[in-house]
């Protein structure tokens, strides 16, 4: 986007059109005019014509320029991926990066790839060997629409992003305070976008139909209505939690520090504690005062609508510039230009009479496609070997659990067993309870099959009455000599009464092992005589 040029946003928030024209320049974004309306009954939504039209008289009446937009899509409209690929170099890095990211996108979607936008942009992560990269599709029918819809409102669409970047924009300065990520939180008016910004980058990106124009008190949709903002934050609070549960699932799933929440209001406050209490982490306003100048008239929930617009606007000065499903990256048929080169040099070598030199450059170009073809199955192997790795572990973690435990019978017949004569004393109560962990030790911070551990710990509980002290003290010596528990006295000595407490990390008593010390039993803690 070219300095000092206004540009309008638009965003179709479901039934809801909101626009911004804005001017971006000198570090900040200058909002010239906005318009936040709603969809009459009568239109039907499914009709790109129909829409554009409806759409370029709205922006006629609010005065908005209509030459050039900006279409911010929401997320439910792309396929967003995550993927991992071996790092290209050389001349042609940027081009072979774009043919392995159309390939592994084609190979997960579920839908035609013929007409599909697919772009992508590289983000922090992956070895040295290997680069992660952010990619996204927006169907082939949906591309048609958004298409038709600006030739039918006499525009000119200079872009096509997602909501959630220009939301990740906003918040940009605000993850690089933080040594981890961050989860933010857009308000919108009928969606809201749950994003993870990692060192101004967008990770992640999830949107939930939960916005404040279903959040007003009383009366007509309006962007001047009274929102219930106790009522939209618990229900951002909880669409807050299962976006962070659904990014932890991930396999690069990077610590999150912090809530953020774009605005500076009682809204955007009240909607910032609900989702840090629910995720019990802080909680922080990101005001773009600095970077975005607002026109006074604009309410807060005008500010909080347009915002990720305003962030799509301002994009190349407020962070890196993300998807743009408009102009997206592609890579040239290279085996095309290939293919032309070497017909000309085999026709040259044909002139001169060296036939030799045509099948050599055959040849070159298979050994160039094997090569090629070999590193795309690598991709798919490291792919299948990632997929592999994470249900080997969640298997291995199941397992674990399952053969933990204790045989709480053969511990209660054991004890039963080393009790004095019931008439020179009798056991009131025994109870018991374990505590279980299974860990998983990396082998240099990757993940080894041989790492899982488990250590588990029984705690009984003895309390009963004795005819004399001297049979209680058997009875204490007889468990301390075994190497089946580590024993402690429990309170005061009394001579009619005895409390015990028992330790052992042994499932059965009968695979107890002798104490290190040589054999001899564990020194008892605790008082007893």
């Amino acid at each position: 986007m070219k300095t000092s040029r206004a540009v309008v946003a638009i965003s179709l928030d479901q039934d809801r059109l909101v626009a911004v024209c804005g001017v971006a320049g000198s570090g900040r974004v200058k909002v010239r005019s906005w318009l936040s309306v709603q969809a009459p009954e009568s239109l039907e939504l499914r009709d790109a014509a129909a829409v554009g039209a409806w759409l370029g008289a709205e922006l006629d009446k609010a005065g908005l320029a209509r030459s050039r937009l900006i279409i911010a899509v929401p997320r439910g409209d792309v396929v967003l991926k995550r993927l991992k690929l071996p790092r290209a170099d050389g001349a042609n890095a940027q081009l072979e990066l774009a043919g392995m990211v159309r390939l592994q996108m084609s190979r997960q979607l579920t839908m035609a790839i013929e007409g599909t936008a697919i772009d992508y942009v590289p983000i922090e992560g992956g070895s040295g060997e290997t680069l992660d990269v952010l990619a996204g599709a927006l169907p082939a029918d949906r591309m048609q629409w958004y298409r038709d819809m600006a030739e039918a409102a006499g525009c000119e669409i200079e872009r096509i992003g997602l909501r959630a970047s220009g939301a990740a924009a906003l918040l940009a300065a605000a993850s690089h305070r933080h040594n981890g990520a961050i989860v933010g939180v857009a308000l919108g008016w009928s969606t809201i976008e749950f994003i993870v910004v990692k060192d101004g980058q967008l990770v992640f990106a999830r949107a939930a139909d939960v916005g404040v124009g279903a959040s007003q008190s009383a009366g007509t949709p309006s962007a001047e209505a009274t929102v219930d903002g106790e009522a939209l934050s618990a229900r951002v609070a909880v669409e807050a939690k299962r976006t962070w549960m659904g990014y932890r699932v991930g396999d690069e799933a990077a610590a999150v520090e912090a809530v953020v929440v774009p605005g500076a209001g009682p809204l955007a406050q009240e909607a910032g504690e609900a989702c840090g209490k629910a995720l019990e982490m802080p909680w922080e306003l990101a005001e773009s005062s600095s970077i975005v100048e607002f026109d006074a008239a604009m309410s807060e929930v005008d500010k909080l609508v347009a915002g990720p617009l305003i962030g799509l606007l301002g994009e190349e000065i407020l962070a890196r510039k993300t998807l743009d499903f408009a102009h997206p990256r592609k890579a040239p048929d290279l085996a095309a230009a290939r293919r032309m080169r070497v017909l000309a040099a085999a026709l040259g070598l044909i002139i001169v009479g060296g036939g030799g030199y045509v099948f050599s450059g055959i040849a070159v170009e298979k050994a160039e496609k094997r090569l090629q073809e070999a590193k795309e199955r690598g991709a798919a192997l490291r792919l299948d070997y990632a997929a592999y790795l994470k249900d080997h572990a969640r298997l291995s973690h199941i397992e674990k659990w399952r053969a933990a435990g204790f045989d709480w019978l053969s511990h209660a017949a054991w004890l039963s067993e080393q009790m004095p004569d019931p008439r020179q004393a009798q056991l009131d109560q025994l109870s018991g309870f374990a505590t279980i962990n299974v860990e998983l030790t990396p082998n240099n911070g990757r993940y080894d099959v041989n790492g899982w551990k488990v250590s588990q710990r029984a705690n009984f509980s003895i309390q009963g009455k004795a005819r004399q002290r001297e049979v209680a003290n058997e009875l204490r010596d007889r468990l301390v000599s075994s190497p089946v528990y580590q024993v402690e006295t429990k309170g005061a000595d009394m001579a009619d009464r005895f409390a015990m407490a028992l330790q052992t990390s042994a499932p059965r008593p009968e695979d107890a092992k002798p104490a290190a010390n040589g054999g001899k039993p564990a020194a008892a803690k605790g008082g007893g005589s």
